[in-house]
């Protein structure tokens, strides 16, 4: 992605784009369907979610309780 700039002034169309693996597909799918996250999304190399109650941004993992990881991550917030 360094490179943009390069193919952007070349002349050439090219498109980039991240190349998401299955196991992250399928977590972005998990948290778009929660109903405590508002959005998912994919971003060098990792994986977030936003919060619906608050709108934290949180990172996730393939293995993450999500429910666990947005209470914990409330929990910090509050203190």
């Amino acid at each position: 992605m360094k490179k943009r700039p390069v193919f952007k002034n070349s002349g050439k169309h090219y498109r980039l784009s991240d190349d998401v693996t299955e196991r992250n597909s399928k977590l972005i799918q998990r948290l778009s369907d929660h109903e405590l996250i508002e959005s998912a999304w994919y971003y060098n190399g990792r994986v977030f979610g936003k919060t619906v109650s608050d709108g934290n941004r949180i990172k996730f993992d393939l293995y993450d309780d999500i429910d666990q990881k947005v209470r914990s991550r409330r929990r910090r917030s509050e203190r």
